[in-house]
């Protein structure tokens, strides 16, 4: 028979047997399919791999470490039905997780994600992938079902706090179990102490939110796509997805109202400062031209004339946005050719200023 072994894995040893066809898989050269390079995105993987000297680059739109291992068991067993590697690979821009798997919604500048992963194993693997690309802090909200397996509890527990920045242990599906009895199996042999317990899965959700800075990385783990909560005998409705898109919502208009009002005020503020300084330069111009041409009236007439339409042009913007109270006349003609011409000003640079100071006048 074929097996397909991923060679990563430390007992993949255990099953690999002389009678069968062999094919491994996994980051050395000395596999059949031997994966070269990867980089992990929040929302995606990219890849490459050699087989028979040739290599292939593949983009992935569900994200993780652990599915680039998935991915490779598929393709391998499509590749030995016969369907060529080129094929596969195309067809993979189009693969999405299922809902509830590695299920990511943006909150400001940080990251919620929610997923199925409710054993020791699971846990670990998701909170190790987000590590490898985490720039602030992971918190983690987890529980443990109530009427099964209570032995994982603690080694949930363990790995939760151990791999997390924060955790907060609330219910999962308690059933009949009393929830405290739940809580002590997960947290009695904790050696940290960086978590919080609240038995109310929607009060955890919301907290978590709350908790979440610039960057820090919120994992909603346990129950993925599921849309109920088992309490007593009961089947009650709830959602992980529902209720964090529902606080994402609430808590995005308020921060929004109020991060974006200060950014605005002070973007305002540092262009009216601006648009003054240019004012002030402009009327400090305006003001040394007159004192000048008060002292020294006679010598307008000696200056060399200057383009008149060109003058004009400028003489308009200036009048139009910088001096609406004075009017056109040729003594504010004669006043602007004598300090140009004077002072070895030219018109670009005056030009220049008014620009400015009539973008900074725009109303934002």
């Amino acid at each position: 028979g074929v097996a397909i072994l991923n060679g990563d894995d430390q007992y993949y040893k255990d099953f690999y047997l002389k009678e069968n066809d062999n094919i491994i898989y996994g980051m050395n050269e000395k596999f059949d399919y031997n994966i070269t390079q990867y980089k992990l995105h929040i929302d995606s993987v990219d890849f490459s791999f050699i087989f028979n000297n040739q290599q292939y680059n593949v983009k992935l739109n569900i994200p993780g470490k652990y599915n680039i291992y998935n991915y490779m068991n598929v393709l391998i067993i499509l590749h030995k039905m016969g369907y060529s590697l080129e094929e596969i690979i195309k067809l993979s821009l189009d693969l999405k997780a299922p809902s509830g798997r590695f299920e990511t919604i943006k909150y400001n500048n940080s990251i919620i994600i929610v997923d199925y992963a409710h054993t020791p194993d699971a846990v670990e693997n998701i909170i190790n992938n987000v590590t490898e690309y985490k720039e602030g802090k992971i918190i983690t909200i987890i529980g443990c079902g109530g009427d099964r397996d209570r032995t994982k509890r603690p080694i949930m527990g363990d790995i939760a706090t151990q791999k997390s920045d924060f955790v907060i242990f609330t219910n999962d599906n308690p059933r009949t179990e009393d929830e405290k009895i739940i809580m002590d199996d997960i947290t009695s042999s904790l050696e940290k102490d960086n978590y919080l317990i609240k038995y109310d899965r929607r009060e955890a959700i919301e907290e978590g939110i709350k908790m979440l800075n610039d960057k820090d990385i919120l994992l909603l783990l346990g129950k993925g796509h599921e849309d109920y909560q088992v309490i007593g005998n009961e089947k009650v409705h709830f959602s992980d997805l529902e209720t964090t898109k529902e606080f994402v919502d609430k808590y995005s208009k308020k921060n929004s109202g109020g991060g974006n009002m200060a950014q605005k005020k002070l973007k305002l503020r540092k262009i009216e400062i601006f648009r003054i300084a240019i004012m002030t330069l402009l009327s400090a111009f305006i003001v040394f031209s007159i004192v000048k041409i008060i002292q020294k009236p006679q010598e307008i007439e000696q200056k060399e004339e200057i383009n008149e339409q060109y003058f004009l042009k400028f003489l308009e913007a200036l009048v139009l946005q910088v001096l609406p109270y004075l009017q056109k006349s040729l003594y504010i003609h004669q006043q602007l050719q004598f300090l140009i011409f004077h002072f070895g000003l030219n018109y670009d640079f005056l030009l220049v200023l008014l620009i400015l100071y009539r973008c900074l006048s725009i109303n934002y």
